[in-house]
């Protein structure tokens, strides 16, 4: 805590379990960790951009939309906590991986599937979420959070890459555009890892970003 005088922190004391390198309370008493909370509105500029760009497009259905929704969710999510290093803004955090990995599971999964298929697989998948976001509130248990996560983000990499490899043919310039993304975005992955503000989870929601663009680019 840095603040000085009789300043108090606008939304009172830390009781979040992780506290990240940046200074607490340096810039503003309305904003535990300022820089961190900026740079999550990143993820909500992109979820706007992108919801632009997609209504741009004829016949958009709404579940085109919810990746970037989620997206947008995780920015929102990500910067309550930071922005008051609470507990249950931390929860919101913790949640927001699968708020962003579920819709882009469903969206690979479903590329090419019948609507009826598309709308069973999003209610398995939304039942899924909901019971996984149920049991995290109520138990605080991070096991079963942490397995779906890795799980999801397995299958998007493994399903992107087939669509990937289906959709494009062999050495043309849209394959070569498409991996040349994926080799950004993974060299993004290997710079911020060494950034100490870059938790792991944080780090696979940039890899969630690069598989919404190569889905949607």
């Amino acid at each position: 805590m840095t603040l000085g005088g009789s300043e108090t922190p606008f939304w009172g004391p830390i009781t979040a379990n992780s506290n990240f390198c940046e200074e607490d309370y340096l810039v503003t008493r309305y904003a535990a960790e300022f820089i961190n909370t900026l740079t999550n509105v990143v993820y909500v500029i992109y979820a706007i951009y992108g919801l632009y760009h997609l209504w741009q497009k004829p016949n958009v259905g709404f579940l085109r939309t919810v990746p970037y929704l989620g997206l947008m969710a995780v920015g929102l999510c990500s910067a309550l906590f930071h922005i008051s290093l609470n507990y249950h803004t931390q929860m919101l955090d913790d949640l927001s991986m699968m708020f962003t990995t579920t819709p882009v599971l469903h969206r690979v999964m479903t590329a090419s599937a019948s609507p009826g298929v598309t709308l069973i697989v999003g209610i398995v998948l939304g039942s899924t979420l909901l019971a996984l976001v149920i049991y995290h509130l109520k138990t605080d248990e991070l096991l079963l959070h942490s397995l779906f996560f890795v799980g999801s983000v397995t299958v998007i990499g493994v399903f992107t890459m087939r669509l990937i490899n289906a959709r494009t043919r062999a050495g043309s310039e849209a394959r070569r555009q498409i991996w040349g993304m994926v080799r950004f975005g993974a060299g993004n992955i290997l710079i911020s890892r060494h950034a100490d503000s870059e938790t792991p989870a944080k780090i696979l929601r940039r890899y969630i970003q690069f598989g919404i663009l190569a889905l949607d680019g």
